[in-house]
């Protein structure tokens, strides 16, 4: 795993985890961390942070990985007010070919980056319900 990845899935994890146990809103400052670029390497960067929500929402959608069979149908859309709000139904509704459908999902880096790890948190809801597993393990374990 890279570095850029690492860092990626650190903000992911946070914030994914933040959505699901509270509010987007509140998971803004986590995915703020991501910065446009990074010179150096020692941040996150948005590009990473969407591209690996992106393939992890195709991945468990898509039957290619460890999520339940079904687990689309499960998906209860959160009532999302604010950043992420016009990208996330489009992530889900692209899913499983999500990351294939990018050119037509973007609005803003941003947009997309906060709408990525929505859908991504929605995912994880609906997998955790389904499986009576807490949705920290699935974090934890997939997240990577």
């Amino acid at each position: 795993m890279g570095r850029a990845r690492e860092l990626a899935a650190e903000v992911l994890r946070l914030a994914v985890g933040t959505i699901t146990d509270t509010t987007v809103r509140a998971a803004l400052p986590v995915l703020d961390q991501a910065v446009p670029e990074s010179p150096d390497g020692s941040s996150a960067e948005v590009s990473s942070c969407i591209w690996l929500a992106l393939g992890l929402v195709d991945k468990f959608l898509g039957g290619d990985g460890p999520a339940p069979t079904g687990l689309g149908a499960r998906l209860e859309p959160r009532s999302i007010r604010g950043p992420g709000d016009r990208a996330t139904p489009d992530i889900l509704s692209a899913a499983p070919h999500a990351f294939d459908a990018i050119g037509r999902l973007i609005q803003t880096r941003r947009e997309l980056h906060y709408g990525a790890a929505i859908a991504l948190a929605i995912v994880f809801h609906a997998w955790a319900a389904g499986t009576s597993t807490p949705v920290d393990d699935l974090i934890r374990a997939h997240i990577r």
